[in-house]
């Protein structure tokens, strides 16, 4: 076995013990953090620079771009997105491969919005990456459509926003869609409907844990419902990677000094993202986990199709719901 069959295999089974959340959570990180040393231990990228603080999406759009690829950086903020495609543009020498176009993934007004204005460009999809997420969120919140935050975005954002575009995507086939999700899905057994329905019961871990394994059950979910075609469905774990994903962790100062030292540079947590978009060696492999580019096992919880299906029968069901203003 591998030393990273090995440390995945001994985080799914830390997760899976009756342990406090808290425990579990930190445990299946330190696991990381071993990972990431012994890897930069023999060889990979450990200086600053390299750590610079773009998330996986930015060394995402540069490797579509540089394969051929028009890329759509969907995202809130406008200036920001426009600085980093000059970076990139520079990085690259390619001018007019990247494109902003305005999104918010808590907003189903902005999701249809977004929709709306793709299609008016009348352009294929090849590759749909969803790697937008929060995470940890300390105190109970919600979304524009009053959903609570973890899941509003991380899933139902997504979910909205590509079954919005779903058909684009299969008239553009080969095709790939990309779910960016979490280990930390293991430390929740199941689908608790009750952390995202009642504020009383609110855990952030748990929430962030719930929205992941939605991810994978999505996933695996419109995977089955596109067998037959050319578009494959996949989700991943990006690995611990230096992003803002930890703004709301206590000790921010802690946090981002570690950054340094224990965690992926965004250009190596978005390796497997980049290896599901691009690789040969995955054309025709749907419905499958993976991390580190190479294939993993699922959470079992997320292979079930009866509750894959409870999942989106509810999903549709809180959308449709929270339109109505029922929310």
């Amino acid at each position: 076995m591998s030393l990273d069959a090995a440390i995945y295999s001994a985080q799914r089974t830390i997760a899976s013990f009756p342990l406090p959340v808290y425990v579990k959570f930190v445990t299946v990180v330190i696991a990381e953090f071993i990972f990431n040393i012994l890897y930069i231990i023999s060889g990979g990228p450990s200086d600053a620079e390299n750590r610079a603080n773009s998330g996986i999406g930015y060394p995402t759009a540069k490797a579509l771009a540089k394969a051929g690829y028009h890329v759509i950086m969907a995202c809130r903020n406008e200036d920001d997105t426009r600085d980093k495609i000059a970076k990139l543009e520079l990085e690259t020498g390619l001018c007019g491969s990247f494109e902003f176009m305005r999104l918010d993934l808590s907003s189903f007004h902005s999701i249809d919005a977004f929709t709306e204005a793709f299609r008016a460009k009348r352009l294929p999809i090849h590759i749909f990456v969803a790697n937008a997420g929060i995470m940890l969120i300390p105190t109970y919140e919600t979304t524009v459509n009053n959903i609570e935050t973890h899941f509003g975005v991380n899933h139902i954002g997504h979910f909205r926003l590509i079954m919005g575009l779903l058909d684009i995507i299969k008239a553009s086939e080969p095709a790939r869609i990309i779910l960016v999700g979490s280990i930390t899905s293991y430390l929740t057994t199941k689908i608790d409907y009750d952390y995202i329905l009642n504020k009383d019961a609110y855990i952030p871990i748990y929430s962030y844990a719930n929205s992941k394994l939605a991810n994978a059950m999505f996933a695996n979910a419109l995977a089955r419902r596109l067998k037959g075609t050319k578009v494959t469905v996949n989700s991943l774990h990006p690995g611990a990677v230096a992003t803002e994903l930890y703004r709301y962790i206590p000790g921010q100062y802690a946090v981002k000094q570690s950054h340094k030292v224990l965690y992926l540079p965004s250009n190596e947590g978005a390796a497997t993202s980049i290896y599901l978009a691009l690789s040969p060696e995955v054309e025709g492999m749907s419905g499958q986990f993976w991390s580190r580019e190479s294939l993993k096992t699922h959470h079992n919880f997320a292979t079930r199709v009866e509750e894959q299906e409870k999942l989106w029968k509810f999903t549709e069901s809180l959308m449709a719901d929270s339109e109505k203003g029922l929310r």
